[in-house]
């Protein structure tokens, strides 16, 4: 069915695929990803839902090893949680999408995904061409991948709006105030959404914010 329907898409420009909860697995996922980049090549918008399907690193390797080849790819929305991806899938899908020049609008959803702080760590490095980033959710980050985030955010010359939420992290305060400052050198920012573990977490880290004089942001939730 999916790959009838993606045979007749080459001239779609927006497409979305929900497979939630279903068995799509590493094979899926590279059929998925092969289909994706032979049959909708003028793609420029593209949501991909295929949480809860038993994907592994492979299959994050399967369905985006060509998604650079979609050069008109503007916007992309992938939820990959609850998929045993760990450490090195969030390394790849860093690569990967960092290789896709063309993307500024990104929103990733990793939550139990068994990612730490490498692979935050290879994440983020990957995704500097961004204006709009989204993360959801991501694991078991410490207070060292917080500071190291913060310190390698600062890098993302375009970005201008920011979406993080960190709720099932172990963050204490010192990570609290590495992103706060690290958010507030970044000068192109103009919206950012953060929520961490505690309700009072997230209003702690916007009081320091306030601290940094965070003057260039026009919208802070």
């Amino acid at each position: 069915m999916i790959s009838k329907f993606l045979n007749k898409s080459q001239n779609i420009q927006y497409l979305e695929i929900q497979l939630c909860e279903n068995y799509v697995g590493d094979q899926g996922a590279m059929f998925i990803g092969t289909r994706l980049v032979e049959d909708c090549v003028n793609i420029r918008i593209l949501e991909i839902g295929i949480s809860e399907n038993n994907i592994s690193l492979q299959g994050v390797e399967n369905l985006l090893i060509n998604i650079n080849k979609l050069f008109n790819l503007t916007q992309l929305d992938i939820s990959l949680s609850a998929n045993n991806i760990g450490d090195e899938g969030a390394q790849m899908v860093g690569i990967k999408l960092g290789q896709c020049s063309a993307i500024s609008f990104l929103q990733i959803g990793l939550e139990d995904c068994n990612i730490g702080d490498q692979g935050i760590f290879s994440l983020i490095k990957g995704l500097r061409n961004c204006e709009t980033l989204t993360i959801l959710q991501t694991n078991n980050i410490t207070d060292i991948r917080a500071s190291y985030f913060a310190t390698e955010i600062v890098k993302y010359a375009k970005l201008t709006k920011l979406k993080i939420y960190l709720q099932f992290n172990q963050i204490t305060e010192v990570g609290e105030s590495s992103l706060a400052i690290g958010f507030s050198q970044i000068q192109s920012l103009l919206l950012l959404d953060i929520e961490l573990k505690k309700p009072q977490q997230t209003v702690k880290t916007f009081e320091l914010l306030k601290f940094h004089s965070c003057n260039n942001f026009k919208k802070i939730l």
